[in-house]
This record gives structure tokens, sequence and C-alpha cells, in this order.
């Protein structure tokens, strides 16, 4: 058995002296590329201690699986080895974090809608300028008499407007009811 074999032996029976070889060749090989790659996804660096940490509990609570998987002859490729497990363990934590992060955004954005009682005035214009522009013209046009009948004052109010007037509540509600059916699921 080569010197390399028999360490990684003691690496797996959990060697105190062994571990700590292998923990320090796993940062070296690894920091600098787990570094970059939390500062490319939005993530403080320093934050590749905690990745490591995590990598170092599992691969002792699987008594260093991955070092079984490890076919090299020399402490370079060992290291490279362990670069690449690294990094690769990395990518998936922070790929959990970023995933985190947008569920916290939304979370968040669905939070501030709430307390904003709904959608402001502009989205809601913003929402009608489209809506009109995929509507046949006689829907337009209902629309357009609905949205003037809403500023009408009330008719129990002693006051009417012609617009109001002219068009009957029953037909008025029928108007609502069909542009809501045909139309509602887009607003």
């Amino acid at each position: 058995m080569t010197p390399l074999a028999q360490w990684i032996t003691l690496c797996q029976a959990a060697d105190a002296i062994a571990w700590e070889e292998l923990c320090s060749i796993v940062e070296t090989a690894g920091r600098h590329r787990i570094q970059r790659l939390l500062r490319l996804n939005g993530f403080d660096p320093s934050r590749y201690e905690e990745i490591l940490q995590e990598l170092y509990e599992q691969m002792h609570s699987e008594r260093c699986r991955r070092l079984s998987r490890f076919r090299g002859t020399t402490m370079q490729e060992l290291r490279a080895f362990m670069g690449v497990v690294a990094y690769r363990f990395a990518k998936r934590r922070v790929a959990q974090w970023v995933r985190s992060r947008e569920k916290e955004k939304r979370a968040l954005d669905r939070i501030a809608l709430a307390i904003r009682g709904g959608p402001s005035e502009h989205e809601v214009a913003i929402a009608r300028r489209e809506l009109e522009l995929i509507m046949p013209a006689a829907d337009r046009d209902k629309l357009q008499r609905l949205s003037q009948h809403q500023g009408a004052p009330c008719s129990g109010s002693g006051a009417s407007s012609p617009a109001s007037s002219e068009i009957p509540e029953r037909t008025i509600r029928h108007w609502q009811l069909e542009l809501f059916r045909k139309y509602g699921d887009r607003i």
C-alpha cells in the first residue's frame, strides 16, 4: 500500500492528524474558487468558511466516502481532486442559497403588495391599457361606458347624469359580468 493510500485510510478512520492535513488540503485547493463563486452570486466571500465547515461535517459523517473515489498517485492530484470536490459542494450550496434568497424576495414582494392594499393606480392604468389593446371595439365601448357610469353620482342621491340614465342597471350588471368572464383572468 502506498503512503498516499495509507494516508487516505487514516482519513477514513478519522485519524486526527490525517484529518487535519485533509482539511488543510481542501481549504488551500478550494478557497479561491469558492470565494469567486460566492462573489459572482452576490454573497460575502468570507462565507467560504461556512461552506467548508459543512463539507467537512459531511465528509466526516460519510467517513470520507469521496476519498475512496480518488484514483491518483500524487499529492498534487489529490489537491486537484479535493478542489473539485469542494467546488462542486460549494456550487450546490450556493444554488440553494440563491433559491432561498429568491423565495424570500418573492415573499417580501407579496407582503409589500398586501401592505400597500393592492395595485397602484399606475399599475391599474397599465393593466387597463394592455387589456384594451386585446379587446374588440364593442367590448372597449362597454368598458368605457361602464367607467363613465362608475364615475357618475348614485341614482339615490337625487342627481343623475345623462350617461347613467341611458344605461339600465340590469344592462350594467350584465356587461360587468360579461367583461369579467371574458377578461377577469387577465387583470
